[in-house]
Parts: structure tokens; sequence; C-alpha cells
């Protein structure tokens, strides 16, 4: 419209300023979208209340974001030198576009907000309309409904639909239902016969057998089944314990995320401010303008790292959407705490990972002890019934029981599964002590980090947290009363911007080392 109105035609060089106009139309919709997102998960305000308050508070950033784009490309769109006919397409579609895109931000864009609250839009049909926009997905998070839990019942749910469980519960109840099957001897043997045996008369002869194991074998069987299967119990322990561990350590980071985002909703109202207070000292014409634009570029840049710490957040929502299998965004039920308790590193001899490598060893043991009972030998019974006819009116037959022994007599293959079982035996032991040497290690190394986060933090808290409170009050006042400069001003917030981020960074490693460190000892 607004080449028309200037009568220019489309050119390349006006192409270009739509691509610089929808990045500025998009940075001024989610500025104002995450706000209201911002309200809406701290808040249980009404949507009008939620749209008019993240309006009054962002109008004055969107309009300055507008305006400055639009005041720098005036003299390009006036410009009549050499290079005019490039410059003023692209100047005229700029600021023509943000006259539009800012009326389009401030009053169209709410009204859709409010619509997609009400009407409950499925997604498909939010990203279309999007699109027409010109918005990116961010505006979806306003449909994404949240739910607060405690820890405790984030962890059951967590372990109610883990596949990892399932799997170990399934092979548990696999080698429980093999154990009974140990008594399984080989098929039952008939034979029929039927010929001359003693005249030339036809003779008849039935004959059973049945083979069976001596009842060490039937039993050493029975015993590796059960071992096997409470190999599985104690595994299902450990994989219990990572769950919960990973589930800890996923919750205390989305703790972390809402913590740092109260840390910046904090800072916003300063900064937001103290962008007044340059904003009347350079309409006093106190400021010759450089101080309220690096004012509106530190704003700026603050606004820009909200945006991609609500990014991350919303990282380890959607995590916990697929770990908890349900669609509903999760919040903490509670903020990171700072508890330190006094902890036993040495290993309790009923450790699971102990207890499992113990009866993997019993397991390889059972199996030496199936490979051993092989070399026994097999019992055989028989029974047979046969006629031996003299003439053709002999009716009369004959029974007999049988008793024998089946002895390998090629054992050396047997005796060398009985050696190899015996070699898994000090294999899996060695492996034992491995495996517990490295849990000890990693124990006293997580002990070492627990103990250096507490000292971190107890640090923060009594000597940092104090002076930079002191330093911001300060310069927050000094800076409205002009004594110091803007530059003063920035060195102090941004040193106290990182003393306040490092002791919740901190207090969340805190947290995630004393997890590690439970997790570890099974506690």
């Amino acid at each position: 419209v607004a080449l028309w109105l200037r009568g220019m035609p489309f050119s390349i060089s006006a192409g270009v300023g739509f691509i610089a106009l929808f990045g500025v139309a998009v940075l001024n919709g989610i500025v104002l979208l995450t706000e209201m997102n911002k309200l809406a998960m701290e808040t249980s305000r009404s949507t009008l209340d939620i749209i008019i308050t993240a309006t009054k508070t962002r109008l004055r950033p969107i309009l300055i974001t507008a305006a400055v784009a639009s005041l720098g490309f005036i003299p390009m769109a006036l410009s009549s030198g050499a290079g005019a006919e490039v410059q003023k397409p692209l100047a005229t579609v700029v600021i023509g576009g943000l006259l539009s895109a800012t009326f389009l931000t401030l009053f169209v864009l709410p009204i859709f907000y409010q619509l997609f609250e009400k009407k409950r839009l499925g997604q498909s049909t939010i990203g279309i309309i999007l699109c027409i926009i010109g918005l990116n997905a961010t505006g979806l998070q306003a449909q994404q409904l949240t739910i607060k839990k405690p820890l405790a019942k984030v962890i059951e749910q967590a372990k109610s639909v883990s596949p990892t469980l399932k799997t170990t519960e399934a092979q548990l109840a696999y080698y429980n239902t093999l154990s009974k099957s140990s008594f399984n001897p080989v098929s039952l043997s008939l034979r029929g016969e039927l010929g001359n045996v003693n005249s030339s008369l036809n003779d008849s002869k039935y004959a059973v057998e049945q083979v069976f194991d001596l009842p060490q074998v039937y039993q050493a069987k029975k015993n590796l089944y059960n071992s096997i299967g409470q190999t599985y119990t104690y595994q299902a322990v450990l994989d219990e314990n990572f769950i919960k561990h990973a589930v800890e350590q996923l919750y205390i980071q989305l703790q972390f995320q809402f913590a740092k985002g109260l840390l910046f909703s904090h800072l916003d109202s300063i900064y937001t401010k103290q962008l007044a207070a340059v904003d009347a000292r350079f309409k006093a014409g106190q400021d010759n303008g450089l101080e309220q634009l690096n004012m509106q570029n530190w704003v700026s840049l603050h606004q820009q790292s909200m945006i991609k710490h609500q990014n991350e957040q919303l990282g380890l929502q959607k995590q916990f959407v697929i770990l908890l299998q349900e669609p509903t965004l999760l919040v903490p039920d509670e903020g990171l705490k700072f508890e330190p308790r006094l902890m036993d590193t040495v290993l309790d001899p009923s450790h699971p990972m102990q207890m499992l490598w113990k009866q993997k060893l019993q397991s390889a043991i059972a199996e030496t002890n199936l490979a051993k009972s092989k070399i026994l030998p097999q019992v055989a019974i028989g029974y047979t019934n046969q006629s031996f006819r003299l003439n053709p009116n002999d009716q009369n037959r004959y029974n007999s029981v049988n008793i024998g022994l089946n002895v390998p007599l090629f054992r050396s293959g047997l005796k060398q599964k009985v050696k190899a079982s015996q070699v898994n035996e000090s294999v899996l032991f060695q492996e034992k002590e491995k495996a517990m040497l490295d849990l000890n290690m990693q124990i006293q190394k997580a002990w070492t980090n627990y103990q250096q986060t507490i000292d971190l933090y107890q640090h923060i808290q009594k000597v940092l947290i104090p002076n930079a409170s002191k330093m911001a009050n300060l310069a927050n006042v000094s800076f409205k009363e002009g004594q110091i400069s803007y530059i003063e001003w920035s060195n102090a917030m941004t040193q106290v911007q990182e003393i306040e981020m490092q002791a919740l960074e901190s207090l969340a490693m805190f947290n995630l080392n004393q997890s590690t460190l439970y997790y570890l000892l099974s506690k």
C-alpha cells in the first residue's frame, strides 16, 4: 500500500525491505505474546486482564522498536541523490509496513489471543492463522495446559509408565515361570514289532520306555532359573533408582528455569523503570539520545534472554510430556531449596548394585553346577509285552520290565563346558570387583562436588548477595538522580545480574549433586 501511495513499482529492493519488515514485526509479536504467556502461567487472572496488562507493559518497547526503525529509514525514503532508486522502495516498505504491523500487534493480535483462549481452537487452525499474520508457533504456548505436581507424584507416574521397568518385570515373570518347568524329561518312547520270532506264525511286541535325568539335574535347573530370576529382582530395584534419579535431575532443572524466570521478571521491572527515567531525562534535554539508545538496547537484549529462557523451560516441560506420557505441561510444586545433610559414603552391604553382582555370581555358580550334573548318567525304565506263538491257538502274552542307565561315553565336551562355566565365574568376580571400585570412585567424586557446592552457595549468600543488593539499590538511585552515567550503571547491574544468576546456578548444582549422591548411595 505504501508503494502504491508513492507511485512506486515493486522491485528487488522493495523485496529486501519486506524481509527486514517481517523480522521486526515478528519480534514485536513475540515480545507481546511472551508477556501474555508469562502472566497466564504465573497468575490466575482472566484472559482480558492478561491482555490489558501485557499490552500496557509492552507498549513502550514495541513503539520504541517500530519508531527507531522507521525514523532511521526516513532519510532513505526522502533521498534524491545517487542510489535513490534503490533506497526509496526499501525505506518505503519498511516505514509503511511498520505502521500497519504495529497496529496489528497492539490491536489485532490481542483479539486473536482472546479468541484462541475462548474457543480452544485446534493446533492446525491456530497454525494457519498465525502463518497468515506472520507470527511463529510461539503463540501455541498459550493453548497448552499446565499442571502442578510434587516431585514424589511425578516419580511414581514415571515409574508406572516406564518401558524399562515393564521389560524387567516381564523378564522376572519369564524366569519365575521357567523355574516351574525344570522337571522336563524327554518324550516317552513307544515301539511296536510284528514278525516271525519263534515260528512261522506272526508274533507282536509292544515296548514303552522313559528316560529320566537324576534328581540333581532337575534341581540344578530349578536353582539356575530361580537365581536368574532373583538377578532381575535386583535389576528392577536399580532401574527404579535410575528412573527416580533421572526424574529428579530433570525436575531440578525445571525448578531452576522457573526460578530463573522470576529473576528475569524482577530484573525486567527494574530495567523498565530505568528506561522510563532515561526517557524523562531525554525529554528534559539532559541527554543527547545516546544514553537512551543504549538503555533501549539493554532492555532489548534482556528481552531476548527472556525469550531464550522460555524456550529452554518449554523444552524441559516437553521432555516431561514424553516421560510422563501426558499432554499437560508440568509446573514444579515447589522451588529450589538448600537443605544440606550429613551422609555416610560407605557402601551398605545391601546396596542393590552389590546384591546384583553377588546374584550374578550365584547364577554363574548355578550354571556350573548344572553343567556338572549333565555328566551324570540317565535312568531308563521300560515295559515290554510280547507273544511267542507255537500254534495258531496260542494267545498267551509275556510281560517284562527293564531298568537301565544311559552313561555318556564321550564326556570330554561336557567337561569342557564345566571348565568354561568356571572361567565365567572368575570373569564375573573380576567384573564385580571393577564395578564396585568404579561405584566407590563415583561416590567420592559426587561427595567432593556436593561439598564444593555447599561451600560455594553459602559464600555467595553470606557475602556476594548482600553486596549485590546494596550495589543494585545504589546504582538505581544514583542513575535515576543523574549522579552516575549509563556505563557505570550498566557495569554495576551486570555484576548484580551475574551474582544473582550465580547464586541460582549454585543452588541448582547443590540440588543436582545431592540427588546424584543419593542415587549412588541408593538412599
